[in-house]
């Protein structure tokens, strides 16, 4: 997979001084890609990629063709403000029977195009803002798998946001700002946002993710999840495991603190994560719980340094039968006492495992890369 970001800064790509995984061959040839550089950056390229080739490597070989012509767009006003496309997208609706049935309809179809089973857990939920919308697209156009069912927009929004919009979904609507703050603003977004109905994620089989692995147990906040993914994901890691309590809190808001990586990355909800880490185990996969306590060791790079079978465990207390699972108890170093974040944990950890630290260290050269990191991480 190649992370490429289409931001609203012209010319000012994230950068990545760890060589992503390339995940999807088709789009990297199409890309001009070639041996992946120690020090990456791709910035508004996707233009380039076919909007009706789908890439269809052994990962993401479930990918479907992405419609070409343009979706209707509705104008949204007093009189039609109750039009029961827009359920979701009411402030006060979403619980409403009719909301309900059309979640789980929505679910049913987007489990359906991704393959999976019936009853295969998915989410539905209103997301926000354009740059999630712009990373849902791009990870759609590298083959991905993501129904949409809506987009709404503000009334003023550029003739790119709404051709963006339009690609996404089979309808979009239009409301002015002040229909938008009164009627249809999400907690935590802004009425110059857009809003898009999306059911993600979808559960996929633990055999369909590949390694590492960051592991979530029963950690109750979305923004700690979203921190968390988007760390993950710039350390080349996009496999999540989650137990039903963690999944909960997999949301709209944790992919809009993800800034849209979210949509790159896949995830396995866990009936029973310790049986899903005993699977783990049993391909050789070597598993830390990040855990603050005397007993637990500094974190270290995991060994040996070219193999990725590894797993970093995370919760704000990670139960015993997890904990029984695990190879290592590791905790991230600090010189004060205390309990640090399991979001800031998390990345100090997952920085020092995917042996970014060490390699820093022993390199004089590093300096550029890792301002490179912070910035894609800002």
């Amino acid at each position: 997979m190649i992370a490429l970001h289409v931001g609203r800064v012209k010319n000012q790509p994230e950068v990545f001084w760890r060589a992503p995984r390339v995940r999807c061959p088709t789009a990297a040839k199409d890309l001009g890609a070639k041996a992946a550089p120690s020090f990456f950056a791709v910035g508004c390229a996707l233009a380039a990629v076919s909007k009706e080739r789908v890439c269809r490597s052994p990962r993401h070989g479930r990918g479907k063709a992405l419609a070409v012509s343009p979706a209707q767009v509705v104008a949204v006003s007093e009189k039609n403000k109750d039009d029961q496309r827009l359920s979701l997208y009411h402030r006060t609706g979403n619980v409403s029977p009719i909301c309900q049935q059309q979640k789980e309809e929505l679910a049913r179809r987007a489990v359906e195009v991704a393959g999976g089973a019936p009853g295969t857990a998915c989410t539905v939920d209103v997301h926000y803002s354009w740059a999630c919308l712009e990373r849902l697209q791009q990870a759609r156009e590298l083959g991905r798998s993501i129904t949409v069912d809506s987009v709404l927009l503000p009334g003023d929004s550029s003739e790119e946001q709404v051709a963006l919009a339009q690609r996404c979904a089979p309808v979009v609507f239009s409301a002015d700002k002040s229909l938008m703050a009164s009627d249809f603003a999400n907690e935590g977004s802004r009425k110059n946002n857009c809003h898009f109905v999306a059911a993600f994620p979808v559960s996929q089989q633990l055999s369909v993710l590949k390694p590492p692995y960051v592991v979530l147990d029963g950690i109750g906040s979305s923004h700690n999840i979203g921190q968390i993914l988007r760390t993950a994901y710039h350390f080349g890691i996009d496999s999540v495991i989650l137990s039903q309590e963690a999944w909960q809190q997999l949301d709209a808001r944790a992919c809009r603190v993800a800034v849209g990586w979210a949509y790159h990355m896949d995830f396995h909800m866990a009936h029973s994560l310790p049986e899903a880490l005993q699977a783990l185990c049993a391909q050789g996969v070597t598993l830390y719980a990040a855990e603050d306590s005397a007993s637990s060791e500094e974190v270290r790079p995991h060994a040996p340094r070219d193999s990725e079978l590894w797993g970093l465990v995370l919760g704000h207390e990670v139960s015993p039968e997890v904990l029984a699972r695990c190879d290592f108890r590791v905790r991230a170093p600090q010189r004060l006492s205390g309990t640090m974040n399991v979001a800031h944990a998390a990345a100090i950890c997952l920085y020092e495992l995917a042996g970014l630290g060490s390699q820093a260290r022993a390199d004089p050269t590093a300096t550029e890369n890792k301002k490179g990191l912070v910035a894609a991480l800002l």
